[in-house]
């Protein structure tokens, strides 16, 4: 948007370049504040706290069932197994808690607002113990198998 307006001001002689400047980025500021770009920053901060709480709350190398927030324990923890419930088949959960519990680990999930009433559909809310919450994004632990 600057270069376009910078472009446009070198075919108006009457006022100097620089003068172009100042309209372009005046409405660079007004289109960055309707369309919230630094809002991102406060929405994407959610999955940097919830990865530090998962790593100060949940031993190394358990199990964690993530959807949502897979991608940033895979970028930020690197001591915790991610399986992505939503992927998971139903009948493969006993397998996995048998795997966990024969070797130690415990199994948790970390879930936002919009996953848990569908993953509390596909596992029983019976089984999970809340144990924490951050901002947007609510820790369970599956009672059976917990350390």
């Amino acid at each position: 948007m600057i270069l376009a307006g910078l472009l446009v001001a070198q075919n108006f002689r009457p006022f100097p370049p620089w003068w172009a400047l100042v309209p372009c980025l005046a409405a660079q500021a007004l289109l960055g504040q309707h369309l919230h770009i630094t809002a991102i920053r406060d929405e994407e901060r959610r999955y940097l706290l919830a990865t530090r709480w998962l790593n100060d709350h949940v031993p190394a190398g358990s199990v964690v069932l993530s959807a949502q927030l897979s991608g940033a324990i895979l970028y930020y923890e690197k001591d915790l197994v991610i399986v992505r419930p939503d992927l998971l088949p139903i009948d493969q959960m006993p397998t996995l808690k048998r795997a966990a519990r024969e070797s130690g680990r415990g199994i948790y999930v970390s879930l936002f607002p919009f996953e848990i009433e569908p993953f509390f559909q596909r596992f029983p809310a019976a089984e999970w113990e809340p144990i924490g919450q951050v901002p947007a994004v609510s820790c369970y632990c599956l009672r059976s198998t917990s350390p």
